[in-house]
């Protein structure tokens, strides 16, 4: 399966924004994407529901090394690279 969710910048950098996509090719909307940043757990959560808003931005927090995000649908399980 192709990777559903990217990450600009990869890896992103604490405190600055990382922008998320979802490709949306061949996916039904409205699909919900949680996730949490590590070690702390700071949740993060965004729902596509058009190709208008299947990217945003999330500000990396001071302390994270890394992260996960899910898609709803059970397709993707991403993992967040943090410089």
């Amino acid at each position: 399966m192709t990777q559903r969710i990217s990450q600009d910048p990869d890896p992103c950098i604490p405190g600055q924004k990382v922008r998320f996509c979802v490709d949306l090719d061949g996916a039904s909307v409205p699909i919900v994407v949680t996730g949490a940043w590590d070690p702390q757990g700071q949740q993060m959560h965004h729902t596509v529901t058009s190709p208008e808003d299947r990217c945003w931005d999330e500000v990396v927090p001071a302390d994270a090394e890394g992260g996960h995000l899910n898609c709803d649908d059970g397709t993707e399980e991403f993992g967040v690279l943090v410089a």
